[in-house]
């Protein structure tokens, strides 16, 4: 019966129970079904009914590859591994055993092909990813064949890989729906013209790809019509506009990534393709060459787009931007980095009444006050990002609040910001809850920290590289009971007096102090055990000066 009245809780709540009685214990316990283990002291033999297993929070030296035979075998269906120090012959037999894993992630391990060969048993496996794990080759990826139910393969910085690799995918993969080959860059066309022979690829994902040609562009938009989405970020060197006018024949593709990519092509071939592609929803052209205000007009005509990333295009103007108001969907636009643009390029959205949710103006420099003043006619917006805006003050931040859907916001490195606009944020917005202020020294101080204290649902601070902040500031920050998140990194005045303020905020799950010189291993210890709910803490590493100073006071 306790099982079956823990089994109507979430895991967050379950996590939060303090449970004295064993009877209690075991039936949590039971009703647990995803599970992400900070420790290896966590014992799994009691979760039972465990279905999700992640084990990437472990540290590296916490890694223990025996842990992998005691997991419960009979539900487990996801399994996710990242950076194990090493996985032998015996881990991978033990892996092979959870007949009914159907998603498992291996990412940054150092495996070796001799060791692959048990996992050929899984399959049942419809998710697998082998991120990064770069000893990898052909020879060892061949048991990928007996994965005959794959619909996601994710293969990046297997670097090792080559044409023999993707002819073997195309020859046993007939349920394939999506694959990642970043940074693989030794296949070409010839295996490509292999994968062309499955009917079920929708995704391919091919970012920094560097060997690909006009001929890679051609064999895919000629053999893989049903494509979905195309990524080719910072991929394809020598790619000219003849080969990007071959993807013009992908006349079902949602989403195409051409961020910092093909820099062979030029502004009339990005003018050419797009006004083709009439069903993009989600377009990347940021730090594109070719990206001009003629093809930022072409990109206007695009009515079915949700997502645009025109970042870091230097040759747009303010007037292009304008031009982008009249796409009736856009919800997500990224103009970061794009230097010149001032704050008329935002007047065509104040007046369209946009649907815009999330903006992103990071190291836009022009953008100052009157900007903000017409983002308050942008009602649905959730996320902002003001990186670097270091012309945003007191007064822009009166105007946000006018935003009252504003639930993520990011204020680093605006030096004119001071407690002032804290408050006004804090009092105004009351979706708030995240928010991000690195190194805004006029800012956080005990009196910025007090003026968020009123922002009710702020759960998520970044408060880190900011000199000033110091232990005053730490107890201001201590009465945000219902943060979860709080980064502090390299704030060198905060000692253990300030941390251990902290044990206040009783729900508090992620702390990092990275870099708080003044912060000891003691400090650290004393606060785990005043919040045991805390599962990720990222303890002071030092200064690499200080650290090379212990050592040599050792070595004397």
């Amino acid at each position: 019966m306790l099982t079956a009245v823990f089994q109507l809780l979430g895991n967050s709540e379950l996590a939060a129970l303090r449970l004295a009685a064993r009877e209690f214990v075991s039936a949590a316990s039971a009703a647990v079904t995803s599970l992400k283990p900070t420790s290896i002291a966590a014992n799994l033999r009691p979760f039972g009914q465990l279905q999700a297993l992640d084990l990437s929070g472990l540290r590296p030296d916490e890694w223990q590859e025996e842990m992998l035979a005691v997991f419960p075998k009979a539900g487990l269906t996801s399994l996710t591994l990242s950076k194990p120090t090493y996985l032998s012959l015996a881990g991978t037999e033990a892996i092979a055993d959870l007949q009914c894993l159907r998603s498992m992630h291996i990412m940054e391990a150092p495996i070796l092909d001799s060791v692959l060969q048990p996992l050929s048993r899984l399959s049942g496996l419809q998710h697998l990813s082998l991120r990064d794990c770069c000893k990898l080759s052909d020879e060892g990826l061949k048991v990928i064949a007996h994965m005959t139910c794959l619909e996601s393969l994710d293969l990046s910085m297997v670097w090792q890989l080559t044409d023999a690799t993707l002819a073997m995918l195309a020859d046993s993969l007939t349920c394939l729906a999506r694959l990642d080959l970043t940074s693989c860059e030794r296949f070409t066309a010839a295996g490509l013209r292999r994968l062309c022979k499955l009917s079920s690829l929708k995704t391919l994902l091919m970012p920094a790809c560097y060997q690909l040609t006009d001929e890679c562009l051609e064999v895919v938009a000629g053999g893989m019509k049903q494509l979905r989405c195309l990524g080719l970020f910072e991929a394809g060197e020598n790619v000219t506009d003849a080969g990007l006018l071959k993807l013009s024949s992908l006349s079902q593709l949602t989403a195409l990534d051409l961020g910092y990519s093909c820099w062979g092509h030029s502004a009339q071939g990005l003018k050419q393709l797009l006004p083709r592609l009439k069903g993009l929803q989600m377009l990347n052209l940021g730090g594109c060459e070719g990206a001009c205000d003629a093809v930022l007009s072409a990109v206007a005509g695009l009515r079915q787009l949700t997502q645009l990333d025109v970042s870091e295009c230097q040759r747009v103007t303010t007037r292009a931007i304008q031009q982008l108001a009249r796409l009736p969907q856009l919800a997500s636009l990224n103009l970061g980095w794009n230097l010149k643009l001032s704050a008329a390029a935002l007047a065509g959205f104040a007046d369209s009444g946009s649907l815009l949710t999330q903006l992103d103006l990071s190291f836009c420099g022009e953008m100052g006050d009157e900007a903000l003043g017409m983002l308050g006619a942008l009602p649905k917006l959730k996320a902002l990002c003001l990186r670097k805006c270091t012309r945003v003050g007191d007064k822009g931040l009166a105007h946000l609040g006018h935003c009252t859907s504003l639930e993520q916001l990011d204020l680093s490195y605006c030096p004119l910001i001071t407690p002032e606009g804290l408050r006004h944020i804090a009092s105004q917005l009351p979706l708030l809850g995240a928010l991000r202020l690195m190194d805004c020294p006029r800012a956080v101080t005990v009196l910025g920290m007090r003026a968020l204290g009123s922002a009710e649902r702020l759960q998520s601070l970044h408060v880190g590289d900011n000199k000033r902040l110091d232990d005053g500031c730490m107890q201001a920050i201590s009465f945000m009971s219902q943060l979860r998140s709080l980064v502090v990194r390299a704030c060198p005045k905060i000692t253990d007096h300030g941390l251990l303020a902290l044990a206040r905020i009783t729900h508090l799950r992620d702390l990092d102090i990275d870099l708080c010189v003044a912060v000891t291993p003691a400090g650290v210890a004393k606060l785990q055990a005043k919040l045991p709910l805390l599962k990720r803490l990222r303890p002071s590493r030092g200064s690499m000066m200080s650290q090379l100073q212990a050592s040599n006071s050792r070595l004397l």
